[in-house]
């Protein structure tokens, strides 16, 4: 059972996916509509026994980014038919990583700390070779944070999402060609749950049945 899951699109507008399962590293790449070619295992950043934590960059690029056991971050790309040498980024310690394209082109990778706390690692170019600035704390104010997802809109708004003190948030950027980040903001999220209250109101059939659930 993988313990990991992402997804992608490739340079060429086919999906793809990426999994870890017992720490070890798959893609799978469509060909085609409804064509995909079998799972294909990866190796892993030199001297890394397993991976953490995975995630891609959601569009136009086949982008992986993964933790390593002492939680240091690295990528790596698809490149043609091979897939490019494994890149790493600073620091170390993160358990949750998420990677987004800015508008710009340049990469924004997000990670978070034992303490709940993100980082930022932001791409000082578009190329991919272009290095990273390196972790810098999340602007403004800070959550204690579970786990993180980010993901450029079609109006090159990046939207940050994350489950936080037992809640859900969200956080933008002003614009698209900023830096600077509104504040988190919660959403009002409830989860349905089954109880008496809602049995009472089931159909005698499906009381007996036990399909009120």
């Amino acid at each position: 059972v993988p313990s990991a899951v992402t997804g992608f699109v490739q340079p060429d507008g086919n999906p793809g996916q990426a999994a870890v399962s017992k720490g070890r590293l798959f893609v799978r790449l469509a060909t085609g509509p409804n064509e995909w070619a079998v799972w294909e295992e990866l190796d892993r950043p030199p001297g890394v026994p397993s991976i953490l934590d995975l995630d891609a960059v959601e569009g136009g690029a086949a982008e992986v980014f993964v933790l390593a056991p002492n939680g240091k971050p690295y990528g790596r790309r698809l490149e043609g038919a091979t897939w490019s040498a494994w890149k790493a980024l600073s620091g170390n310690g993160y358990r949750r990583i998420s990677a987004v394209k800015r508008p710009n082109g340049r990469r924004l990778v997000l990670t978070v700390d034992a303490k709940g706390k993100v980082a930022l690692h932001r791409q000082t170019g578009s190329a991919w070779t272009s290095s990273f600035k390196g972790s810098a704390k999340f602007p403004g104010v800070q959550r204690t944070v579970d786990d993180v997802d980010a993901m450029t809109d079609r109006n090159g708004i990046t939207r940050i999402f994350a489950t936080a003190e037992n809640a859900l948030w969200t956080r933008e950027t002003e614009g698209k060609t900023t830096d600077s980040w509104l504040d988190w903001r919660t959403w009002d999220v409830r989860l349905l749950t089954f109880g008496d209250a809602f049995k009472k109101k089931a159909t005698p059939a499906a009381q007996k049945g036990n399909y009120w659930k």
